[in-house]
């Protein structure tokens, strides 16, 4: 039940700035919950992170109720919250909204850790960034990139936005980039809404992005979720509801079904699943993905 407001100047260009820090090695629950971040002004190039801790196996995470909201920061990467290492994670009931940085953005990331994790009922809301950054997928909603079992579900994310950014795959709401053996991801019941668009030669965004891979690694379960992107692509760019990075199905779980998914009037450049190719149409997509999707829904 702490806040924290205020105006910080750091002229370094290197190190980060944390609202919250833990690097130890302790055993038991670390419970982070009911802290007010708001009204922050950050200026310089360092990387803001809100809540980090990354601790020992054997920990336990319990990071909600937390509010991160109202900052503003400098062209450093920004992150409101970043765990890692424990054996347990749970992320809930956060609110994370109007925020304005010029840099890379990954509002929740699950970084190392053979953990199961549990994210739910969080509110990521109205995210902007100035970035020019070329590397697909700078700015993650929230970022997947380790977990043995991560549960993400009943999360509302909308209004993520990169305004003058030239970049084919920008924007990622949900991206899984975990490629650990023998894991598994459920998303079920989240909300998500795009409709960025950018100045940039090229421009593109993804609702949910998943890396192909074997069978046993980072198994993609997908049910009862209502996926938006109405983005506005331009040149190489597309507005994406499901991008995974090959053809191939062995590690999107064929239980997947009853999704709502939409990118807007089918067109080449906005696509309900793109994998090397793009499905435009919900029965182009549901006749490649069979027995997946059979009852999923456009609107």
């Amino acid at each position: 039940n702490n806040a924290v407001s205020g105006t910080l100047t750091r002229t370094s260009t290197t190190g980060a700035f944390y609202l919250y820090y833990n690097n130890g090695s302790p055993t038991g629950t670390e419970i982070i919950s009911g802290n007010d971040f708001q009204n922050i002004s950050q200026s310089g190039t360092s990387t803001f992170l809100g809540i980090y801790s990354y601790t020992e196996s054997g920990h336990t995470h319990q990071v909600n109720n937390n509010t991160i909201a109202n900052i503003s920061s400098g062209s450093g990467a920004f992150i409101a919250i970043d765990l890692g290492t424990s054996d347990y994670r749970n992320i809930y009931n956060n609110t994370i909204r109007n925020i304005s940085t010029g840099g890379t953005v990954d509002v929740v990331k699950l970084g190392t850790g053979n953990s199961i994790c549990h994210i739910y009922k969080n509110q990521i809301t109205n995210i902007s960034t100035s970035s020019t950054s070329t590397t697909q997928g700078f700015f993650n909603g929230m970022l997947i990139a380790y977990g043995t079992a991560v549960y993400v579900y009943n999360n509302f994310i909308s209004d993520l936005k990169a305004s003058i950014v030239s970049n084919s795959d920008a924007i990622r709401a949900i991206s899984i980039t975990s490629t650990q053996a023998n894991s598994y991801i459920g998303l079920y019941y989240n909300s998500v809404f795009l409709n960025a668009s950018s100045s940039g030669a090229n421009f593109g965004s993804t609702a949910v992005y998943h890396v192909s891979g074997s069978a046993t690694t980072a198994m993609l379960d997908m049910r009862n979720n209502i996926l938006v992107n109405t983005s506005t692509p331009a040149g190489s760019g597309r507005a994406v509801v499901l991008r995974r990075t090959n053809s191939g199905l062995l590690n999107f779980a064929e239980g997947s079904d009853n999704n709502i998914l939409y990118a807007g009037t089918p067109g080449s450049s906005r696509v309900i699943y793109y994998a090397a190719s793009g499905y435009q149409t919900l029965s182009d997509y549901q006749a490649h993905v069979a027995p997946r999707e059979g009852n999923s829904h456009t609107e």
